[in-house]
């Protein structure tokens, strides 16, 4: 093939194949998702405002690059980093290094964990709603504190095998870019895969007409309504922890629930037969909103108090709050003002106390007296709100502080069924004194038959069996709301919902969305790669661009020259 002209045609036929078979395998190796990916659920930091004051994750959005605490780098880049090595200090400094976002891996199973290191993994929101845990053991937890709200979008996972297999080649990539020497962080940055972590979707945007349900219902005693005593059982349903979709609350307040609605079920039966229908008035009360500073119990006593129609609630003997009872062999009784001698308050704080003796010898009585503080942006317990309107009121928790963190918190999944089931008998044996004309010695209870073991196991199960944070319940057919609804239906009368929202123009709280979001981790190239691609292919292009236009001359200059001697060609 002597003619340049058939070799360029050659050349012209081969670049453009050439061109068909390469360009894609660059770009199957360029950055962006290929092959490997993973999907899973992540749960957003709590988000909302209190009395004006912003807590929480601002931001959702998220797509950056993953890098583990113990990376070189983690400026704009999404920090994996497991619970037990999550701190306040940490955290704070991470903020510091302006972090992207932050991904926190929880243990699989909570349940799983002894109370002891459950305890130890705690979490507490803000010192506004909680306090400083002042008890030895909380000051070594690796808590997170928050004081005031952060842009970093914090997201929250359970661990699982696909998880922690992205946590550990992440990890490892960031450790031997830490090690590596310029050249060689270079090279590894060339050629490593990483994984760029992304949640899609809109911002969070605040629930502005959020409505927050709470139940009432009557069980009448034998005789002319207004003339007989009136004792209020209260409890709210709601959970609260660091991340809303996670908060199923258990101990806080599934167990004073689950024992207020087996209340309701022991004395509906008993006022049902003509002989055992008791002479008092029982009115029940599910109130909403209990972790955002008991807006349900508020809004309740204003429409009880300030309405133009007087309400049962004014002439109430006392009111009596379940909080956190499914746990621990003490049951303390808080009140604001100790009850005088011979008052209903301090005649029912024996009668517990006789009634534990009765049937729970390892179980003691005891009374805490705590004061009002009125210079904080929230109550200490339920029973202040009724206390602060001058209605006898006292919360029965074994709890010794209102600041443990156990009652905000999304490792609070477990329970103890023999506690719950004494705390019910002991508190149903009190009530029944009150309201029937006992003897110290005798009892409704003896025999046991009244209180169901089965009915509080299935009602825990039920309330803890999804996450009952407030901005998760504001629907109108949520399920927890409807089923008490149809329950207190059943035995109650009077039964009616009241709705707390919030003001327009000067909100006591402020709820947002975006509690549960889905995040993809995609295998990618690091950034690096973009500019090292580029270059490769600008190279590849101007090397076949200088063949093709210069090619005359080389085929010129490497041509065979003939030279003719006597009348012969000799090719040289």
């Amino acid at each position: 093939m002597t003619d340049p002209n058939e070799f360029f045609e050659i050349i012209r036929g081969v670049i453009p194949l050439s061109l068909l078979v390469v360009l894609p395998i660059f770009i199957i190796v360029s950055p962006g998702p290929v092959a490997a990916s993973h999907e899973f659920n992540v749960y957003r930091m709590q988000h909302y405002d209190l009395f004006g004051v912003a807590y929480g994750s601002r931001n959702s959005l998220l797509s950056l690059e993953a890098r583990t605490v113990d990376s070189g780098t983690v400026t704009r880049r999404c920090i994996l980093i497991r619970w037990q090595d999550l701190s306040q200090e940490v955290f704070e400094g991470l903020s510091r290094q302006n972090a992207g976002g932050l991904l926190v891996l929880l243990p699989q199973n909570i349940s799983s964990l002894s109370p002891a290191v459950r305890r130890l993994l705690i979490l507490t929101v803000h010192d506004s709603l909680i306090g400083s845990c002042n008890q030895e053991m909380m000051e070594k937890e690796q808590s997170l504190l928050y004081q005031k709200e952060t842009q970093i979008p914090v997201y929250f996972a359970t661990e699982t095998d696909e998880l922690n297999e992205v946590y550990d080649e992440v990890q490892r990539l960031g450790r031997s870019d830490k090690r590596a020497g310029a050249t060689q962080a270079l090279v590894s940055a060339v050629i490593a895969n990483g994984f760029q972590l992304y949640v899609g979707g809109p911002q969070p945007n605040a629930l502005s007409d959020a409505k927050i349900s709470s139940l009432q219902g009557l069980l009448r005693g034998l005789g002319a309504e207004e003339s007989l005593p009136t004792i209020a059982v209260v409890a709210h349903y709601d959970a609260f922890g660091i991340a809303p979709g996670l908060s199923f609350g258990a101990d806080s307040n599934a167990s004073g629930m689950a024992i207020l609605l087996e209340l309701i079920w022991i004395f509906s039966t008993l006022y049902s037969n003509s002989r055992t229908h008791g002479k008092g008035n029982l009115l029940f009360f599910v109130s909403g909103g209990g972790k955002i500073n008991y807006q349900g119990s508020k809004k309740w006593l204003e429409d009880q108090l300030d309405g133009l129609e007087a309400g049962i609630l004014q002439d109430c003997d006392f009111t009596l709050v379940l909080d956190t009872l499914g746990q621990g062999n003490k049951i303390r009784m808080h009140v604001s003002k100790p009850p005088k001698d011979g008052k209903p308050a301090d005649l029912f704080f024996k009668d517990l106390e006789a009634a534990a003796d009765r049937f729970a010898t390892d179980v003691s009585v005891e009374m805490n007296h705590k004061k009002i503080n009125l210079n904080t942006e929230s109550l200490a317990w339920e029973h202040e709100r009724f206390s602060l309107r001058k209605i006898p009121a006292y919360t029965l928790s074994h709890l010794e502080s209102h600041k443990d963190p156990v009652r905000r918190s999304i490792f609070d999944v477990t329970y103890d069924l023999e506690s719950l089931v004494t705390n019910t008998k002991i508190i149903a044996e009190a009530l029944a004194h009150r309201i029937y004309p006992l003897g110290v010695n005798e009892s409704l209870f003896d025999d046991g038959k009244l209180i169901r073991r089965e009915n509080l196991q299935g009602w825990m199960e039920f309330l803890t069996s999804r996450s009952r944070s407030p901005q998760l319940m504001l629907a109108k057919d949520d399920p927890v709301v409807t089923v008490m609804q149809q329950f207190m239906n059943k035995y109650l009368s009077n039964v009616r919902i009241i709705t707390a929202k919030p003001e327009r123009r000067d909100p006591d709280f402020v709820l947002y969305d975006v509690p549960v979001a889905t995040m993809n981790a995609y295998i990618v190239k690091p950034a690096i790669f973009d500019l090292f691609l580029s270059a490769l292919i600008g190279l590849y292009v101007l090397t076949i661009y200088a063949f093709v236009k210069y090619f005359p001359i080389v085929f010129s200059l490497l041509k065979p020259s003939t030279i003719y001697q006597n009348g012969k060609s000799k090719v040289h």
